[in-house]
Formats: C-alpha cells, sequence, structure tokens
C-alpha cells in the first residue's frame, strides 16, 4: 500500500494545504512513497498525518523504544488508541515476552503506524 496516495484519496493533502498553505505537487503525492522512510519530506509529512488522524478522526499514536529481553538490541513498537471510543491496538502480541520489539528503526515504525491507522479510518467508514 502506498501511504500517501491512500492519504490523498482521504482527504489529508486537502487539510495539509488549507490549513499549512505548504504544496506538494497534487498530481503527484505518492512520489514521497517513492523514498526512504528517513526522507526529509516522509519525516516532516508523518508528523503532519499523526496530528491529522488526532484532529480529524481522535485517533492518538505513540511509537515506543524498547529494549529486547533476549538480544538487548534497541527496537521500536507502537500504540494507537481512541480516547473517545477506548478501542486500542498495539504490535505488542498478547503472547509476545514484555520489551520485544516489531520494527528496528522508528520510521519503520512511523510508516507502520500511519498504515494502521489508515486501514482503522477505512474500516470505520464501511
Amino acid at each position: 500500500m502506498n501511504v500517501y496516495k491512500e492519504l490523498e484519496y482521504m482527504g489529508f493533502f486537502d487539510w495539509f494545504y488549507k490549513n499549512h498553505n505548504i504544496k506538494i505537487d497534487p498530481n503527484n503525492p505518492e512520489y514521497i512513497d517513492e523514498h526512504p522512510n528517513n526522507h526529509i519530506h516522509s519525516m516532516v509529512l508523518n508528523c503532519f498525518a499523526f496530528r491529522w488522524f488526532r484532529e480529524q478522526f481522535n485517533w492518538q499514536s505513540s511509537i515506543e523504544a524498547t529494549n529486547d529481553q533476549h538480544s538487548h538490541e534497541l527496537g521500536f513498537n507502537y500504540w494507537i488508541w481512541n480516547n473517545i471510543t477506548g478501542e486500542e491496538y498495539h504490535t505488542m502480541s498478547k503472547y509476545s515476552p514484555f520489551g520485544d520489539w516489531c520494527f528496528k528503526t522508528y520510521e519503520e515504525a512511523q510508516k507502520e503506524c500511519i498504515l494502521d491507522l489508515i486501514l482503522i479510518i477505512k474500516n470505520q467508514k464501511k
């Protein structure tokens, strides 16, 4: 799934242009999907996307660093919650030991978190 193309379909870029008066080529926002997760455009737009999900849909999210209890390597997980409905999603399995992580980088966790937020909103609209 192309994150920024999906966000375009959902109205994110309309909100972004209206509220921040910053233009991205309206014919090709998915060009950002072609760059690595740590590209400056992706990083900036991700921050605004998280804000958009909070303001438009009441979905909060957090990327959290944790040490794997077995390898002691640093990794990342994410949490998504709606403080109105009490719904919650996260990358930690009920069956995983405490401290295990799913993503090696913060940027990977961010991208996957946004993809999950997109799916949550799409499922709500069904």
